[in-house]
């Protein structure tokens, strides 16, 4: 063998190194791609509490505080960590009454998120809006400490199918 025909040969494995080399890497920026636009299509959904002095005002809500959307698979909600069933918005409103009944509560709002709802990223949805007689001495620290009774608890999906879930009583 003539030097000519080791260059050749020197040339073809140098060559099928860096062909196997430049795979490797894109392989590997392909699947670390994936896994980026996976973590930030994630949504993250969170509990809020907020309230207002006048009217006397307290608000629940359900916030999507992640970067994708979720779509709610399942609600639950717990009274004393008992589950409460049937009619969930009719449950949920009767239980708060029960909790509040010695407070004037002029109205109670409640909305319950079906299997299904799509929760944008940065979306919030109002569970639970109570509005008390503006001649009602309780103040709303005090009304937010009596609903710490009721625990809530969504599963949700990613836009990729990947599940997750927000219980109330787990923080």
């Amino acid at each position: 063998m003539t030097i000519f025909e080791y260059a050749q040969i020197a040339t073809a494995i140098g060559s099928t190194i860096i062909a196997m080399t430049a795979l490797a890497v894109a392989i590997y920026e392909g699947r670390s791609n994936r896994k980026h636009n996976r973590l930030s299509m994630k949504p993250a959904i969170v509990l809020e509490t907020s309230s207002e002095s006048s009217p006397p005002t307290i608000n629940v809500s359900i916030v999507n505080a992640g970067l994708g959307p979720a779509e709610i698979t399942k609600v639950q909600f717990f009274k004393h960590g008992k589950e409460l069933s049937g009619d969930l918005e009719y449950e949920l409103k009767l239980a708060i009454s029960n909790i509040l009944e010695k407070i004037m509560v002029e109205t109670t709002t409640v909305s319950v998120m079906n299997p299904g709802y799509i929760l944008r990223s940065s979306a919030e949805n109002c569970v639970a809006k109570i509005k008390l007689s503006p001649t009602e001495p309780t103040c709303i620290e005090n009304l937010t400490e009596l609903l710490g009774v009721i625990d809530m608890r969504v599963e949700y999906q990613s836009f990729y199918g990947e599940a997750d879930a927000y219980d109330s009583r787990e923080i």
